[in-house]
């Protein structure tokens, strides 16, 4: 029989758990989108909406998921292809490991970009670094056997629904973590397929594993001194150590109540659209000394001798839905830090309102890249100690600090201010500027050609200066009113 306070502990969960879980469940589906997201969030408005209006409205909707463009935008500006992301790693170990690290054939930027969208998605993720259960050799391991693969630890993404339970020291380090999993009980075919919780528990020194009744099934030890347990989180909670808070959960939110009101303007426009769009035919001829010149296009024909009654709705009602629409959009591009427009006036934005715009979607994408970038430099400096490895000083991963979030247009623009401005006081600047600027616009371009446009340009800025000094030159002499060189020689 399972010791009573072993059960107490495996059915606990951390308060935070029970304040979030309903929060991480609504998060993970406005993520996820489709009929299921539907079936559960939209809404029903009014008692006078019976249930058959309210089932074809649901069977219409649409979940027009910003969740999930809004965080593939901050993904793919960290892990795009290219040199901005180094992993300056020299060890044959790593140089293998790092095109599966989850022993599910992830490489380490499809690893580590998923469990960057879903750190901003909840607030924080796990990544439990793990080694398989040891084979039976019937001898002692080797380092050949480590070197083979045969206890490669590797890397597991762990969601804060699977967190239940945890404790941190007085300087926010973990004690241990109580890990929850579900597993499908069906590796064997034509079997009955069934669901097994597993209970995982790592400490400082080691790790047990218990199913739901108590029972343990595997347990080891480590030499790591900590739990091999890596955080990953964007902003910490201000009220639990450990955790982060969600990027997400208002703008989720507010991606909520735009589809919800996308819906109530479907409705209302399906329902009205016939007085909406149709005029009696009496009503068009009032006017006899225009009646020649009006052209009625929208007729509602009928038969009979009386013509058919209505009331024609209020439109403004409508109107006010498209401005909700639109207001839901700004705030969500503002609480994005990926807007261009005034969330106000949804007017084009001045230069300098640009500026600040690209400054503040800079400054969330570099926070988020720091964040990630700390998580999978420790999670790899303990997948090295686990094997005996010891990490070297000199390695580095180096997530990139600031990222192009202009428009190649307003790149181009500022380009021939910059040009004008700084061409002939600093022509170095401007060579700079305009070669990043073409490695940007030609992404795949071989090293021999950005070799030769940064010779062009070098060679083109020097002709701009001299061009501006000789400009300048004869600009001076007129203003003093001394004679140009041309006006000697007519003399």
């Amino acid at each position: 029989m399972p010791d009573a306070g072993l059960m107490e502990f495996l059915n606990r969960r951390h308060p935070a758990y029970g304040e979030r879980e309903d929060v991480y469940k609504f998060l993970g589906q406005s993520y996820e989108g489709g009929a299921q997201w539907i079936e559960s969030n939209l809404f029903r408005f009014s008692p006078r909406e019976t249930h058959q209006d309210y089932k074809r409205r649901r069977d219409q909707a649409v979940y027009p998921n910003l969740v999930k463009r809004t965080l593939g935008i901050y993904r793919d500006h960290v892990f795009k292809e290219g040199d901005s992301l180094r992993r300056d790693i020299t060890h044959p170990a790593w140089e293998e490991f790092r095109d599966n690290v989850d022993r599910d054939r992830s490489n380490a930027n499809q690893f580590w970009g998923s469990v960057a969208i879903r750190a901003m998605l909840y607030g924080w993720m796990g990544v439990l670094v793990d080694a398989p259960r040891l084979p039976d050799l019937g001898r002692p391991m080797t380092m050949a056997d480590v070197q083979a693969g045969v206890a490669t630890p590797y890397f597991v993404a762990v969601s804060p629904l699977e967190i239940a339970d945890w404790s941190c020291d007085p300087f926010g380090a973990l004690n241990w973590v109580h890990l929850v999993q579900t597993q499908m009980q069906d590796a064997e075919p034509y079997t009955r397929r069934t669901e097994a919780t597993i209970h995982r528990v790592y400490d400082r020194a080691g790790w047990r594993v218990y199913d739901d009744k108590g029972v343990l099934l595997d347990d080891g030890v480590h030499k790591l001194g900590v739990v091999p347990f890596v955080v990953a989180r964007i902003d910490p909670s201000e009220f639990h150590q450990c955790i982060g808070t969600s990027f997400m959960e208002d703008y989720a939110r507010m991606n909520r109540a735009l589809a919800n009101s996308i819906s109530l303007r479907h409705d209302f426009l399906a329902k009205n659209a016939l007085q909406i769009l149709t005029v009696q035919i009496q009503g068009m001829a009032d006017d006899d000394d225009n009646a020649e010149q009006m052209v009625v296009r929208n007729l509602l024909e009928y038969t009979g001798e009386r013509p058919p009654q209505w009331v024609g709705p209020d439109v403004s009602g409508a109107e006010w839905m498209f401005r909700h629409v639109e207001d839901l959009l700004g705030w969500m591009r503002m609480m994005a830090s990926l807007q261009d427009v005034d969330v106000q006036t949804m007017a084009p934005q001045s230069g300098i309102a640009k500026l600040v715009d690209f400054e503040q979607t800079n400054a969330a994408l570099s926070a988020f890249a720091d964040a990630i970038e700390g998580a999978e430099t420790e999670a790899t400096r303990l997948w090295f100690i686990w094997q005996g490895i010891e990490w070297d000083k000199a390695w580095r991963i180096d997530y990139p600090d600031t990222f192009n979030v202009r428009s190649l247009t307003d790149e181009i623009a500022q380009a021939h201010e910059v040009r004008g401005l700084y061409g002939d006081l600093s022509p170095t600047l401007v060579r700079e500027y305009l070669r990043e600027l073409a490695a940007r616009l030609l992404d795949a371009a071989e090293p021999e050609t950005l070799e030769q446009i940064e010779s062009e340009l070098t060679e083109n800025a020097a002709n701009h200066v001299e061009e501006a000094v000789f400009a300048g030159r004869v600009r001076r002499e007129r203003l003093a009113g001394e004679e140009t060189p041309d006006e000697e020689m007519a003399v």
